[in-house]
This record gives C-alpha cells, structure tokens and sequence, in this order.
C-alpha cells in the first residue's frame, strides 16, 4: 500500500495574478502543421512529434511561473520549468514519459520549459472488485457510490458524467501490479486527467519554493 496525491500546476494565486490558465495560445498559426502537433498530442506514442518544440504564448496578466497552466496540448501532463524538471529527474518518474522542450513567450522574452506527457496509463491494471468508485457532486459536497465492473464500464460511465459539477472519485485504488509502487510521479487512467505524486515528492516539494501549484486528495494505491 502507498500513498498518492493529487498535484496541480498553475493554480490561480498571486504568483499567477489568479490568471487561469496562463497559456493564451500556441504561437503557431491556427490549422498549422505545427499548431496541430500540440493540440492533437495524446497519451501514446507519438512518433510524428518525435523533436517536437512546443511554443506557447503567456497571457501578458499572469508571470512565468515554475508551474504553468493551460489548455492547449491535447494530453494529459504537466507544464513545468527547467528547474523543477531537473528537481524531477532526480526521482523515479514512470519510465514511459515523453518530454517535450516548450518555450513560453512571456512580454517580449522566451522561457525554457517541459511538458511531461505520460504514455502508459495503468487503467488495463485496475482491480474493479476491489477499487470503490463514487461520484462526487461539487455543489453539495456529497458522494454516491456507483458500481464499475470493467475498464469500458469505467470509460463509458465517465464520459457520461457530463456535468462539470460531477466527478469520478475514488479514495483508493486496488492494481493488479506492484510495479508503481516505486514510482513518485504517475498517471493511472483515461478519464482521470490527474496526476499523482508520492508522498516522499510530496514532502521534498515542501522544502523547495517552487511557485504556483498545490498538492491536495490523498489517495492510496494498494
């Protein structure tokens, strides 16, 4: 059993002037060759961005923080700056990782960032007898069990959460494999755009003075 927790990057504070997300766009044109790269990047291989620079435009309100939102690339992932990335790699990151160098744009001057886009995502190892999943309503606090049997009952009752005041939620998660139990960044499933940190990284990013983003929902994973 370990624990994991939920981290977010780019969340409105004052370091980010409470801009939400910060990115205002891609810089290459819209319908491009390029433009299409970044918003169709996914969670798998990705073999025709391999060298892919993404470049993105700051909203002019926010600041180059060390964790950048937006809503741009098409994957689930996480934007970060040169020097988290370099605090990152000295932890055990799921070894499927694709990283892509970005340049934010920023009033007239570039900064080197990474986007860390996970590719193998452990939904295919879920135990569904013994992983809980309830919905959570936003508005009233509330949770309500929901059965899911199989990876395309979880899919297809996910996508029809259409309320965005509704979520998935499950406090703990049961996989078939040991494996993740040594890694400290990982992203589990579709339809969960979350990405999990563990505790140990939790605590080390507590010593640091990294700027916008927040670490909260405790999970377990067993």
């Amino acid at each position: 059993m370990k624990k994991f927790y939920v981290i977010k990057g780019g969340v409105a504070c004052k370091k980010t002037n409470n801009i939400y997300p910060q990115v205002l766009k891609p810089l290459a044109p819209k319908g491009s060759e390029h433009y299409q790269k970044i918003t169709n990047l996914r969670n798998k291989p990705n073999p025709d961005s391999e060298g892919l620079i993404i470049e993105l435009e700051l909203d002019h309100k926010t600041n180059p923080t060390d964790f950048i939102s937006q809503s741009w690339i098409g994957s689930i992932g996480i934007l970060v700056s040169q020097s988290v990335f370099e605090f990152l790699s000295g932890f055990n990151l799921q070894p499927d990782m694709e990283t892509y160098k970005t340049i934010i744009h920023h009033k007239g001057k570039t900064f080197d960032y990474v986007w860390l886009n996970p590719i193998y995502r452990y939904e295919y190892d879920i135990d569904f007898e013994k992983t809980k999943f309830y919905i959570f309503d936003i508005l009233d606090e509330s949770y309500t069990r929901i059965e899911i049997s199989s990876i395309e009952d979880f899919k297809e009752k996910n996508l029809n959460q259409t309320s965005p005041l509704k979520k998935l939620h499950t406090s703990n998660v049961y996989l078939t494999t040991k494996q993740v139990d040594n890694f400290d960044l990982i992203q589990i499933s579709a339809g969960d755009a979350n990405i999990y940190i563990s505790e140990n990284l939790k605590n080390q990013l507590a010593l640091k003075k990294f700027s916008a983003f927040e670490v909260y929902n405790e999970i377990e994973i067993k």
